[in-house]
C-alpha cells in the first residue's frame, strides 16, 4: 500500500500550495531516513538537545511538532483538536515507522486548513498566535515554517550521514 501525505494534492489557492510544499518536504525526508539501516537510524550523537541525539529522535521530534502544528491551526479556529494525537511519547522502531505517522498529521493538518481556503488574506491575517518559543504566527506563516521545519532536519540528517565514517 502506497501511504501519501495528502487526500487531495491538486488543491487550488495559497493552502493548497502550502500543504502541496508540505507534503513534498516530508516525502524527500521520509526517503532519506528509509534508505538507512536501522544502526545508523538509532545511533546516538553528540547533542545537548535531546530531540536531536540520534536521527530516530529527530524523526520522533518531527512526528511530535507535525501533530502540534496541526492543533495549533485548529485552535486558532477555535475548533476542537482532541483528534489529533500529539505523540510526545512515541518511539520509532525503525526508519519505515516515519512515513505513515509523518503522514497521518500531514493529512490532519490539510484537513484543518479546509475552512481557511476561502478566507481572505485579512482574515488569515487576523489569526494570531504565539508559539511555546515566543513566536507570532498566522495560520499560512505557521505552514511555512512547518515545511521549513521539514527541510532543516532533512538537511541535518543528509550531512549526519554523509559526515559519518564509512
Amino acid at each position: 500500500m502506497r501511504i501519501t501525505f495528502l487526500e487531495d494534492p491538486a488543491s487550488p489557492g495559497g493552502f493548497g500550495a502550502l500543504m502541496e510544499e508540505y507534503a513534498r518536504a516530508a516525502r524527500d525526508l521520509c526517503e532519506i531516513v528509509e534508505a538507512l539501516p536501522l544502526d545508523v537510524f538509532a545511533a546516538p550523537r553528540a547533542s545537548e538537545d535531546p530531540d536531536c541525539a540520534s536521527i530516530r529522535d529527530v524523526c520522533e521530534h518531527v512526528v511530535f511538532a507535525s501533530s502540534g502544528y496541526c492543533r495549533d491551526l485548529l485552535l486558532a479556529q477555535k475548533a476542537d483538536p482532541d483528534g489529533v494525537s500529539m505523540r510526545l511519547h512515541l518511539r520509532l522502531e525503525g526508519p519505515a515507522d516515519l512515513r505513515p505517522l509523518l503522514a497521518e498529521s500531514i493529512r490532519a493538518t490539510e484537513a484543518a486548513t479546509l475552512p481557511m481556503r476561502d478566507w481572505t488574506g485579512k482574515q488569515v491575517m487576523d489569526v494570531r498566535f504565539v508559539q511555546p518559543w515566543g513566536q507570532i504566527y498566522d495560520p499560512e506563516i505557521l505552514l511555512e515554517h512547518a515545511i521549513c521545519h521539514l527541510l532543516r532536519h532533512r538537511r541535518q540528517i543528509e550531512r549526519w550521514v554523509h559526515d559519518s565514517p564509512g
